[in-house]
């Protein structure tokens, strides 16, 4: 504005809505009927305080997007034209993107989002006031097909047919069919429509400026169209407007992961786009909108169920611990008793016809729910919420050298850190050869996203005396990605859990060379165990276990799993002449192991310590064969070799106990020792003033 009164010798100033349609209402008037009877006006013959207003209307919307947006901009909505306003949620979109124009920064941003809060309208009105007003803008939006597209070109087309129509420059181009474009040659802006359904990458053969792209999640090649085509093309600068926006659509695939990166690397300065979620509840205009209540009275006498509350409780934990939201709804923001009433209403329903991984999907409170996968997930988010709140969150990490490792495996020098002791580790084979282990402490922070866990053996806790450990081994070919994973568990016997106690993952070591590794932390962990050793569990036959099975019996470790066949209804074990050693993956082991690993972690019989195995729990999900039957998988994309590993190391220990038999002692020793209060997946113990007194306090209470 200053620039403008510097060089034009006057200011522009603003008008309200309501002296703006007066004004347009005599302009208007002013036209005339030419001999085709069509209404033209002369702007030569308008007087001075016309031009002038004229003048400044046209200064305040190049120099001011929110007053054209807000004076200007038409949308269609409900079988009506009406003028643009703000939503909330529209608003918290707007307010990073006047941030990022303050910074001088490019404004580049991934909207993760609920559906319906208008985002694609308010931004498509972005990328009409960057071609109408800015000189030499070229625009690309685009849909994941032509039908979309074009829905998107329509808000487009609807906001420049209601302009007046001495506001924006001459249109030179408007070609609807095929590739679409719209051309403003006076001011040299364009705008080209585009398709997710296109071979090619959007944006070649030109170079961008200003870019909408919507529902990018169901692109069917997002890798080529977006990240080999667009993000090559377009060149960072303060004059780069590119939106990307999509509801989720499961934790795999392009967006998700790009989603994931961005989240984590964006604010360290070291990945490109903004992460930006906004949920459903941002949206109170339409979630619920009044003649939805008045359709669906909220009961009388309503009260929120638990898992609504739980849901408007992570509703307000997100909002308040973002900032873009709360600069828009307040710090002290909590759920309206309206809200709550909509989402249980619709949550229940959803459930009813088992559709309700689609509605948490599209109707998300966080960016987890977004991303929820297709399938159901095989451990609830509760689970997954206690186990990361209860894990061990301090790690010694160690690199393994010694007898049977190739050099080409020994940890990078700068990886060493020389300042702490290292650890040997002595074994001696049935022929009296003494062999040698050292385990090499690294560096690194193991829960920072950047820390690569492969390839490095992961003590939680070290050997203790009196302790019994069972070692698991899920081998890889160590051939394109093929991982190994493995598992150290130490037993919990009668009412005490099990504990993961060391991890070690790696996917370029074969399963002819993975012995060494499992010798090494067998000695380890059994050095405290006077004659036995640490029960050790390997997958044979479909996953090459064999060679290290005979190599680890070779060289003196002889504690290994007996597979025994089981009744398939009473599950008492079937006696047999000779019980295969190792683990054997079929069609009824399988579901049998995940099954016995998924009771122990819900219910506290198993404490995970890695982030890791976390994460994989949290991508594992069952989804219905074409037969019929249920199986528990990993997601596309993912890996599941680190919950085989913990599952068979648990199992190991404990496929003959009686549970019912644990659970009691767990129970009982509340009462004779002082009760346990039950944080599953773990107990805490606290001192008991008296249990048969608690306990009648207990009835009395109920």
């Amino acid at each position: 504005m200053d620039r403008f009164e510097a060089k034009y010798k006057w200011r522009p100033v603003e008008h309200s809505i309501e002296q703006v349609d007066k004004v347009n209402r005599y302009i208007e008037s002013l036209g005339v009927k030419n001999s085709k009877g069509d209404v033209v006006w002369d702007d030569s013959t308008f007087d001075a305080k016309t031009k002038r207003w004229i003048q400044n209307e046209r200064a305040m919307c190049i120099l001011n997007f929110e007053y054209y947006l807000t004076r200007y901009h038409y949308i269609a909505t409900e079988n009506t034209l009406m003028r643009f306003k703000f939503r909330s949620g529209q608003r918290v979109l707007f307010n990073v993107i006047k941030d990022l124009e303050d910074k001088g920064n490019p404004i580049e941003i991934q909207l993760l989002k609920a559906r319906q809060g208008g985002f694609s309208t308010l931004v498509e009105a972005l990328m009409t006031h960057r071609a109408l007003f800015s000189i030499g803008v070229k625009a690309s939006i685009a849909s994941v097909d032509d039908q979309k597209t074009y829905e998107m070109m329509t808000m487009m087309y609807t906001a420049l047919e209601n302009l007046p129509w001495w506001l924006p420059p001459q249109q030179t181009k408007d070609k609807r069919s095929g590739k679409a474009m719209l051309e403003f040659a006076h001011v040299g802006s364009s705008i080209v429509i585009q398709s997710g359904s296109m071979r090619t990458g959007i944006g070649q053969g030109t170079t961008p400026t200003a870019i909408h792209l919507s529902e990018l999640c169901d692109y069917p090649d997002a890798e080529v169209q977006v990240e080999e085509g667009l993000f090559k093309a377009v060149h960072a600068g303060p004059h780069i407007l590119m939106i990307l926006e999509s509801t989720g659509n499961g934790n795999t695939g392009w967006w998700a992961r790009q989603w994931l990166e961005n989240k984590e690397f964006y604010f360290q300065g070291r990945s490109r786009l903004y992460p930006l979620f906004i949920p459903w509840f941002l949206t109170p205009e339409l979630y619920p909108k009044a003649e939805w209540l008045k359709e669906f009275p909220i009961p009388k006498g309503w009260e929120p169920n638990s898992r609504t509350i739980a849901t408007a409780n992570r509703c307000e934990a997100y909002a308040r611990n973002s900032e873009a939201i709360t600069r828009v709804i307040g710090k002290e923001w909590t759920m309206p008793i309206e809200q709550k009433w909509f989402w249980e209403f619709n949550y229940e329903s959803a459930l009813r016809r088992g559709a309700q991984k689609s509605w948490l999907r599209h109707m998300p409170c966080d960016d987890f729910e977004a991303l929820i996968g297709k399938n159901d997930s095989v451990f609830d988010r509760e689970t997954i919420s206690g186990i990361d709140k209860g894990r061990k969150h301090t790690v010694d990490v160690y690199g393994l050298i010694g007898d049977g490792i190739a050099e080409k495996h020994d940890p990078a020098p700068h990886e060493v850190d020389y300042q702490k002791e290292r650890i040997a580790v002595p074994w001696k084979t049935p022929g009296d050869v003494r062999l040698e282990w050292i385990l090499m402490p690294l560096r690194g922070d193991t829960e920072s996203k950047g820390f690569d866990p492969l390839k490095k053996l992961l003590i939680y806790h070290h050997p203790e005396k009196g302790a019994r450990y069972s070692i698991s081994v899920d081998p890889g070919t160590g051939v394109g990605g093929d991982r190994t994973a493995m598992t150290v568990n130490r037993d919990g016997t009668d009412a005490c859990a099990d504990v993961q106690v060391a991890e070690f993952a790696a996917d370029d070591i074969s399963n002819v060379e993975v012995f060494a590794w499992v010798a090494a932390i067998a000695a380890y962990y059994g050095q405290y165990m006077e004659d036995e050793q640490p029960r050790i569990i390997i997958e044979q036959k479909r996953k090459f276990g064999d060679s290290c099975y005979h190599a680890l019996k070779l060289h003196g470790f002889r504690n290994h799993h007996k597979f025994r066949r089981y009744d398939i209804k009473t599950l008492r074990v079937i006696q047999t002449t000779h019980s295969p050693e190792g683990w054997f993956t079929n069609e009824w082991s399988r579901p049998m192991l995940l099954n016995a690993f998924k009771n122990a972690v819900e219910n506290g019989w198993f404490e995970v310590n890695s982030r890791w195995l976390l994460e994989e729990i949290e991508g594992f999900e069952q989804s219905s064969t074409e037969s019929g039957k249920t199986r528990m998988d990993h997601q596309q994309g993912k890996h599941d070799d680190r919950i085989f590993a913990a599952a068979m190391s648990y199992f190991t220990l404990h496929d003959m106990d009686v549970m019912a038999e644990r659970a009691k002692k767990r129970y009982s020793k509340a009462q004779d020792e002082g009760y346990e209060v039950d944080y599953s997946p773990w107990v805490q113990s606290v001192p008991n003033p008296g249990a048969e007194a608690f306990f009648d306090s207990l009835e009395d209470a109920a």
